[in-house]
Protein backbone atom coordinates (compact mmCIF):
# COMPACT_ATOMS: atom_id res chain seq x y z
CA UNK A 1 0.00 0.00 0.00
CA UNK A 2 2.73 2.22 0.86
CA UNK A 3 4.52 1.89 -3.00
CA UNK A 4 0.88 2.46 -3.97
CA UNK A 5 0.30 5.76 -2.75
CA UNK A 6 4.23 6.80 -3.66
CA UNK A 7 4.48 6.08 -7.33
CA UNK A 8 0.84 8.04 -7.79
CA UNK A 9 3.23 11.00 -7.01
CA UNK A 10 4.04 13.07 -9.42
CA UNK A 11 8.20 13.58 -8.32
CA UNK A 12 8.40 9.83 -8.54
CA UNK A 13 11.71 8.12 -9.27
CA UNK A 14 11.94 5.56 -11.17
CA UNK A 15 13.88 3.53 -8.94
CA UNK A 16 10.67 3.15 -6.57
CA UNK A 17 9.42 1.45 -9.36
CA UNK A 18 11.75 -1.15 -8.97
CA UNK A 19 11.25 -1.48 -5.47
CA UNK A 20 7.64 -1.97 -5.93
CA UNK A 21 7.62 -4.94 -8.05
CA UNK A 22 10.04 -6.36 -5.33
CA UNK A 23 7.19 -5.55 -3.48
CA UNK A 24 4.37 -7.28 -5.73
CA UNK A 25 6.47 -10.00 -6.55
CA UNK A 26 6.62 -11.29 -3.08
CA UNK A 27 2.92 -10.32 -2.94
CA UNK A 28 2.43 -12.62 -6.05
CA UNK A 29 0.78 -9.81 -7.99
CA UNK A 30 3.37 -11.33 -10.91
CA UNK A 31 0.84 -8.84 -13.49
CA UNK A 32 1.49 -5.79 -11.88
CA UNK A 33 5.41 -6.41 -10.89
CA UNK A 34 5.25 -6.76 -14.84
CA UNK A 35 4.32 -3.91 -15.13
CA UNK A 36 6.26 -2.02 -12.65
CA UNK A 37 9.30 -3.64 -13.78
CA UNK A 38 9.07 -2.47 -17.43
CA UNK A 39 8.27 0.90 -16.16
CA UNK A 40 11.65 1.23 -14.48
CA UNK A 41 13.38 -1.12 -17.64
CA UNK A 42 11.95 1.66 -19.73
CA UNK A 43 13.51 4.64 -17.93
CA UNK A 44 16.16 3.52 -16.57
CA UNK A 45 17.27 1.39 -19.90
CA UNK A 46 21.39 1.10 -18.24
CA UNK A 47 20.04 -0.94 -15.26
CA UNK A 48 20.61 -4.47 -16.34
CA UNK A 49 18.92 -6.14 -13.53
CA UNK A 50 15.54 -5.57 -14.70
CA UNK A 51 16.25 -8.08 -17.96
CA UNK A 52 15.97 -11.03 -16.34
CA UNK A 53 13.20 -10.20 -14.07
CA UNK A 54 10.77 -9.29 -17.06
CA UNK A 55 12.54 -12.81 -18.70
CA UNK A 56 11.47 -14.19 -15.50
CA UNK A 57 7.73 -13.16 -15.31
CA UNK A 58 7.16 -13.31 -18.57
CA UNK A 59 8.02 -17.35 -18.41
CA UNK A 60 6.14 -17.56 -15.13
CA UNK A 61 3.98 -20.01 -16.27
CA UNK A 62 6.29 -22.46 -17.83
CA UNK A 63 8.52 -22.08 -14.22
CA UNK A 64 5.38 -23.14 -12.55
CA UNK A 65 4.98 -26.32 -14.28
CA UNK A 66 7.19 -28.46 -12.48
CA UNK A 67 5.39 -27.57 -9.14
CA UNK A 68 3.67 -30.41 -9.45
CA UNK A 69 5.56 -33.24 -9.76
CA UNK A 70 7.19 -33.29 -6.46
CA UNK A 71 5.92 -32.19 -3.13
CA UNK A 72 7.58 -31.35 0.02
CA UNK A 73 7.82 -32.16 3.69
CA UNK A 74 9.26 -32.29 6.83
CA UNK A 75 11.29 -35.13 7.92
CA UNK A 76 12.46 -36.06 11.41
CA UNK A 77 15.50 -34.12 11.34
CA UNK A 78 13.96 -30.70 10.55
CA UNK A 79 13.06 -28.30 13.28
CA UNK A 80 10.65 -25.70 13.13
CA UNK A 81 13.34 -23.43 13.31
CA UNK A 82 15.67 -22.16 10.60
CA UNK A 83 18.22 -24.94 10.06
CA UNK A 84 21.46 -24.33 8.65
CA UNK A 85 24.13 -26.67 7.79
CA UNK A 86 27.61 -25.15 6.98
CA UNK A 87 28.77 -28.07 4.55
Amino acid sequence: ACYEKIIERPDVAPIDYFHYGQVLSRLEAYDKAYDAYKFYADHEKQDSRTASRLQFLKQFDFHLRDSGLYTLENLWFNSDQSDFAPH
